[in-house]
C-alpha cells in the first residue's frame, strides 16, 4: 500500500488538516491529526458516530483515524480536501439519521464555502457547485 502525508495550511491554522494518502483500501485518505470547526448546523443534542461528532453549538470534530473518498466527481485537489473531509462526515451523520436530510443545503453551502476559502478557482467552484445541486436534489428540503 503506498501511503503520502500530506498537510494543508499552516500548522497553527485551525484549519489545517495533516492527512495520509492511502491506495488499494476503498477509500483514499486518512486523517492524521484531529479536527475540529464551527458550522452553522446545530443540533438539539451533541450527536457522536465513530470518529464523527456534532455537538449542540455547530462544532463539528472528526476525529484522527478518519477515513474518506475525497471529492467524487472531479480530481482532489488542496482546495477541496477540508471541504470533502467535512462533507464526507456530515453525510454519516444524514445517513445514520442523527440529523435530518433538511441539513443538506447547509451541508452542501458549508462545502462551497470551504472550497472557496481554500482557493478553489472560479471553474472549479462552478463544477463543484454544479455536481453537488445534481447529486443531491433529492435531499433538499
Amino acid at each position: 500500500m503506498n501511503q503520502t502525508i500530506r498537510r494543508l495550511n499552516i500548522e497553527d491554522d485551525p484549519r489545517c488538516i495533516e492527512y495520509l494518502e492511502i491506495t488499494g483500501k476503498g477509500v483514499k485518505y486518512r486523517l492524521l491529526k484531529d479536527y475540529f470547526t464551527y458550522t452553522d448546523i446545530f443540533v438539539p443534542e451533541d450527536v457522536e458516530l465513530g470518529c464523527v461528532g456534532l455537538y449542540s453549538d455547530g462544532l463539528l470534530h472528526i476525529s484522527t483515524g478518519y477515513e474518506w473518498n475525497g471529492a467524487n466527481v472531479i480530481k482532489d485537489t488542496d482546495s477541496v480536501m477540508r471541504a470533502s473531509l467535512g462533507h464526507d462526515a456530515f453525510c454519516e451523520l444524514v445517513s445514520a439519521g442523527l440529523i435530518p436530510k433538511s441539513e443538506m443545503k447547509k451541508i452542501n453551502d458549508n462545502f462551497m464555502n470551504d472550497c472557496q476559502e481554500d482557493g478553489a478557482s472560479k471553474i472549479r467552484y462552478t463544477i463543484h457547485r454544479f455536481f453537488l445541486k445534481k447529486h443531491w436534489q433529492g435531499w433538499f428540503s
